[in-house]
């Protein structure tokens, strides 16, 4: 029997992937993996006889589902809190037939903050988001290792555990290599194609994407994520009126959600991959999950400031301030077949390979002594 981790999501099991069901997908080559979803609606039911469910994806990786066990549960006192997960968890373990996992792996402090209810061999905390402390710091001083994807995400935390380890977003090399340009024809019919990846939130320059494309007649802007609900968020966050005026431009496109594994076919058609936060929610954006990808496909990214990557600017042209983004974005235009040469693409390459989520899993097992 292989050794158990339990991963603990903020995100539920879907189309859309983000690093936690990367990493559970991975993890399951060399573990029996249960990622447990967060819980769903409460009903009075689930106080006295919580149903759990589980989902087979592949052998050796489950989805596990649940209902809430208490409405508004983190505004509860901690030590009702803490009992009422630690039931939770063992009536989980119970109905997995798990007497110890080897690992409880979370990606979250705002459900068992407290790693201890697991009782398993080996804790770890992966950061990927800032939250708030006072969950935090119980969740980091559980911990055995502490994973974070940024500077500015570990800065907070650091005085909580002093085995934090900035590994940065891992890249998933298995399914990039499948990319192939012929199964897929992208819309538009101009030859040269900007793409953008992602969630479509508030937090994203929508004006500015406006100017550029109708500055940019000769370019198509290809749009890839969910337009409404999904896995990742329960409700669409991208205005009305800036989804329409986008729409109605001729050489603006949005695809909807891509399965991850099929998200390397898109990539590979884009020329310019655009990052267009605004420059006050720069701290929350420091280092986004869709940089890999567009590093792997190779063409030339163009962004606004990201913290994460302030001494790696030979992999991207990146702006300090948002006014800065159009001309550097004018510039890309202007030079793309040196900056899309292969030298520049064999670098952003090379860049994704060495953090594919395989060698960062073996990082961290080595942090464990494994």
């Amino acid at each position: 029997m292989k050794r158990t981790i339990i991963l603990i999501s903020p995100e539920y099991w879907g189309k859309n992937f983000v690093s936690k069901h990367h990493y559970a997908v991975y993890l399951s080559e060399k573990y029996d993996v249960f990622f447990i979803e967060p819980p769903s609606a409460w009903t009075w039911k689930a106080l006295f006889l919580p149903k759990i469910q589980r989902t087979q994806i592949n052998e050796h990786l489950q989805v596990v589902s649940m209902p809430n066990i208490l409405p508004k549960l983190n505004y509860f006192p901690k030590w009702i809190q803490y009992l009422l997960f630690k039931i939770q968890a063992i009536r989980i373990l119970n109905f997995l037939k798990i007497k110890q996992p080897d690992i409880v792996w979370s990606f979250t402090p705002m459900i068992y903050w407290n790693l201890d209810v697991w009782q398993a061999k080996h804790k770890i905390y992966h950061t990927v988001d800032f939250h708030p402390a006072k969950f935090e710091e119980d969740t980091c001083k559980s911990a055995d290792v502490v994973i974070s994807i940024a500077d500015l995400i570990s800065a907070p935390i650091k005085e909580f555990n002093p085995k934090l380890y900035n590994f940065g977003h891992g890249a998933d090399i298995k399914n990039f290599e499948k990319g192939d340009l012929t199964k897929v024809k992208l819309p538009g019919n101009q030859p040269t194609k900007v793409g953008y990846v992602g969630n479509f939130h508030r937090h994203i320059d929508y004006s500015l994407l406006e100017k550029l494309a109708k500055k940019h007649h000769q370019l198509d802007f290809i749009m890839v994520g969910p337009l409404g609900k999904s896995n990742l968020s329960h409700f669409n966050t991208i205005e009305d009126n800036d989804l329409e005026r986008l729409k109605k431009l001729p050489n603006v496109f949005f695809t909807d959600a891509i399965p991850s594994e099929q998200l390397m076919n898109y990539l590979l058609h884009f020329d310019i991959n655009l990052v267009i936060f605004k420059d006050d929610k720069r701290v929350i954006h420091c280092n986004p999950h869709k940089m890999m990808g567009y590093f792997y496909a190779g063409g030339v990214t163009v962004s606004n400031f990201l913290d994460e990557y302030k001494d790696k600017r030979d992999l991207l042209l990146m702006a300090d301030h948002e006014s800065e983004i159009e001309p550097l974005f004018d510039y890309a235009v202007a030079n793309l077949s040196e900056l899309n040469n292969v030298e520049h693409k064999t670098l952003r390459r090379a860049y994704a390979i060495k953090n594919s989520y395989a060698n960062i899993i073996e990082k961290i097992e080595k942090l464990l002594g494994k």
